[in-house]
């Protein structure tokens, strides 16, 4: 019988240490509550885990590791190519898994900053001539129109003149304000606006 309990005990402690020996530790980047996994650290961190590895040494480990913290730009990438949302929080956490259940363990090691992710953006404006004013939504010299049109004062009256905004022509030609005559712009007149693309570029950083 004491020789039975013997080979069991022995047995426990084979297992054990080979547990311990197996037990796992990784330095991980993630969003928030460290899922999903952005990078694994171990090809950017060194990590130096004493045996036998625990929850708590590896956290340890990962938090010496952070220290001096990763390159933003590369954590920035990395996330950006992951679609981590805009005002996302990039924070470390040291993952230990467990052999015998299969179970990770993660604590926060560090905090990495908000991901700033913001996708490049087009605008097409239509912008009027540099000695035409624009019609809308306010009288620009050179400005963007956007009602597509441009006015430039023609002339003025000599006699009493119509009720301010009185169209020339039905809306075709121009109108009057005050004593002045306004001409819209049109492809003979050199007023028509031209097409101009605007692109802001995307951002992809850690602040």
């Amino acid at each position: 019988m004491k020789s039975i309990l013997r080979i069991a005990l022995l047995l426990l402690s084979v297992v054990l240490m080979s547990s311990q020996a197996s037990a796992t530790c990784t330095c991980e980047i993630a969003p928030g509550n460290a899922q999903p996994i952005i990078v694994t650290l171990k090809n950017y961190l060194n990590l130096q885990v004493p045996e036998p590895t625990t929850a708590s040494s590896c956290h340890q480990a990962c938090i010496n590791a952070m220290q001096p913290p990763p390159d933003k730009l590369t954590m920035a990438t990395i996330a950006c190519s992951s679609s981590v949302p805009n005002g996302t929080n990039i924070r470390a956490f040291s993952r230990n898994l467990n052999p015998l259940t299969g179970q990770n363990y993660y604590l926060e090691a560090g905090y990495i900053g908000k991901l700033v992710n913001t996708p490049a953006v087009t605008t097409t404006s239509m912008v009027c001539p540099t000695s035409w004013y624009s019609n809308a939504p306010s009288a620009q010299l050179g400005g963007a129109t956007t009602d597509g049109r441009c006015k430039k004062q023609a002339g003025t009256l000599s006699l009493p003149p119509p009720l301010n905004g009185t169209q020339i022509q039905g809306i075709v030609w121009g109108f009057t304000w005050g004593n002045e005559v306004w001409a819209y712009s049109s492809a003979t007149n050199g007023g028509a606006p031209t097409q101009h693309t605007t692109t802001t570029p995307a951002v992809c950083a850690i602040q």
